[in-house]
């Protein structure tokens, strides 16, 4: 195998970034198997970390095609790849720093971040093996397989799993196009007079603050009402129980973006409910 590559360096490591075919990340990326820890025990514990969630990343490549990934971290040892280095002159612009990995053939290559993506991708081409030239970033790293060598990648492999920030509520809320809940609570948030103005508070807490005598919800409870209208809005429109769609759970529904007719009626349904709600409160 030989893939073009930029060469880069942090700290004492000399790293390499590239891309891989969804056809090479199948044929050449392994599970991580006795290249952390020589105990079986050990070893289970790595292995029992790959959840079902590779389910979930492989539904997301064969349904959304606006499918992206961040790079994949990835270990090599047995024949570590040679850099091929090409200088490069562009006017007045010079670097050595772009090349070619040509890997030998008993290299083997496992993932120190990305886990979960090297085995959705595979769950994916073997359902569909017209994905194989979809392409995704991968950064390339050495490993010896000595006692040095796995403590420096278990360092590596912990650092890049402790670290990871989860998306937070407010980010779901504000960025994701895909869950259809935060698509209509942006939506009322913008539009719907009830919620207009200061009537929100800013807070990050579901709370309103002691001291705010205006908002009458914040914008989280406010999401978390619209995904309990969701759920009533699943039941009474559940036309089709073999739908696949129909069938997956409110986690997974939340994954996917319905077709805009959907989103509509769902946001028409929320519509309905807080007109009904302001003409409650009127009357209290």
């Amino acid at each position: 195998m030989k893939i073009p590559a930029i060469r880069a360096h942090i700290g004492n490591r000399t790293f390499y970034i590239a891309r891989l075919t969804f056809k090479e990340v199948n044929d050449f990326v392994s599970r991580i198997d006795d290249e952390l820890h020589k105990s079986e025990n050990l070893k289970d514990l790595i292995q029992r970390s790959i959840t079902s969630n590779y389910l979930s990343i492989k539904e997301y490549i064969i349904n959304q095609p606006e499918r992206f990934f961040n790079a994949l971290i990835l270990a090599v040892y047995n024949d570590y790849p040679d850099w091929r280095q090409i200088k490069f002159d562009y006017d007045d612009f010079t670097t050595n720093q772009i090349g070619i990995l040509e890997f030998p053939g008993n290299h083997k290559i496992f993932p120190l971040d990305g886990q979960h993506r090297v085995e959705g991708i595979k769950a994916a081409l073997a359902d569909n093996d017209a994905l194989a030239n979809e392409e995704i970033t991968a950064i390339f790293i050495g490993h010896k397989n000595d006692e040095e060598g796995m403590r420096q990648s278990r360092r590596l492999f912990s650092t890049l799993n402790r670290y990871a920030k989860p998306v937070t509520m407010d980010d779901i809320i504000a960025l994701d196009e895909d869950d259809s809940v935060a698509i209509v609570t942006r939506h009322l948030i913008e539009e719907f007079d009830l919620f207009k103005g200061k009537r929100l508070t800013k807070s990050q807490n579901k709370a309103i603050p002691d001291n705010d005598k205006e908002s009458i919800t914040s914008i989280i409870t406010l999401y978390q009402c619209n995904r309990e209208l969701l759920k009533l809005f699943r039941n009474e429109n559940n036309t089709n129980p073999k739908s696949e769609r129909d069938k997956l759970s409110l986690e997974n529904y939340l994954k996917f973006r319905p077709k805009e007719d959907e989103i509509n009626k769902f946001k028409d349904f929320c519509i309905k409910f807080w007109e009904d709600f302001k003409i409650m409160m009127k009357d209290v």
